[in-house]
């Protein structure tokens, strides 16, 4: 995918990849595209979802389809990029 200016928010998109809702630091949920790069998810839709992980309702990593944007933030603990989700649906494996 790519990377706007840093200080700029991305475009829209629509994105394939597997999210790991588990790491190793508490809540930080990724986003491995196909191509390798990483993101470090965020919006109330992974939030929803880390919920129902953390109970056990969910697996602990999934094939997702998401819609957000790479907004202008500094670098997380989690992944050197973020990835801010609108919308995410599941994807058939």
């Amino acid at each position: 995918m790519p990377l706007p200016d840093p200080q700029k928010r991305g475009p829209d998109v629509t994105v394939e990849g597997t999210v790991r809702w588990t790491g190793q630091h508490p809540g930080c949920v990724t986003l491995l595209l196909p191509g390798g790069q990483t993101f470090q998810l965020t919006g109330d839709p992974v939030s929803d979802e880390l919920r129902k992980v953390q109970a056990g309702a969910s697996p602990e990593s999934q094939r997702m389809r998401l819609t957000g944007f790479v907004p202008p933030v500094e670098p997380g603990v989690c992944s050197q990029y973020a990835f801010k989700v609108e919308s995410m649906s599941r994807v058939a494996q």
